[in-house]
């Protein structure tokens, strides 16, 4: 049998890493993940939900019935695609996109609980992928409020228990992030924003794996 072709449209490279280390767990097989998006070399669609939303319109241009009859795409087993929910908040100016869109966003709705928000910009996503839809081959991952909850539950559930209260429902565990001594630090600022530092998340990926039932556990 061999193995899954996976891609992967996410907002930065460290949500890839994440969900990779998710999918091992979940998996529990060999694959082979791509990402799709953001896209190498510069003159793509871009980081961060902008360029998701750039590469769903880029996708739903083609017109395709579902993801898995996209010509760019027919190779691929699985497409999942990742946003996530602190995007419910933000407008599309946000993200310098000015053409004309549906008035969709912002969706954000009280948390707890998370899944309001969530279902929300599940809808919102499959209006950016309209007429296409996810078909059996497409996936739309958001995790609450950002993937970085995840990591919070993989790594401080045991030593930092109180972080884990509404944890889906946090905005805070970026900068929580930020302030941990520098030889432990996932992200850090740079220019005032933050910078997620990908081989930091490398590092720890393998223990996220270990540690997935765990994180299902606090981001259900």
């Amino acid at each position: 049998m061999s193995e899954l072709k996976i891609g992967l449209v996410v907002e930065g490279p460290t949500d890839a890493v994440v969900l990779q280390a998710g999918l091992a767990a979940f998996l529990g097989t060999p694959f082979i993940a791509t990402t799709l998006q953001p896209q190498v070399p510069a003159g793509s669609p871009g980081t961060g939900w902008g360029g998701v939303y750039r590469w769903c319109r880029q996708v739903a241009s083609l017109k395709s019935e579902t993801l898995s009859e996209n010509p760019i795409l027919r190779n691929l087993d699985v497409i999942i695609i990742q946003i996530d929910a602190d995007v419910a908040g933000m407008s599309y100016a946000d993200a310098g996109i000015h053409e004309p869109v549906l008035n969709d966003l912002p969706c954000e709705v009280p948390c707890p609980p998370a899944s309001d928000t969530v279902d929300l910009l599940f809808s919102v996503v499959h209006g950016w992928l309209s007429p296409t839809i996810p078909g059996d081959s497409g996936v739309i991952c958001v995790p609450s409020k950002c993937i970085e909850a995840w990591v919070a539950a993989g790594l401080y559930s045991q030593t930092t228990p109180e972080l884990m209260d509404d944890l889906e429902c946090s905005n805070a565990i970026l900068a929580y992030f930020q302030n941990k001594p520098a030889r432990k630090r996932l992200i850090r600022s740079k220019k005032g924003k933050p910078k997620k530092i990908r081989s930091r998340y490398l590092e720890i990926s393998e223990s996220l794996t270990k540690e997935w039932e765990n994180i299902t556990k606090y981001c259900p």
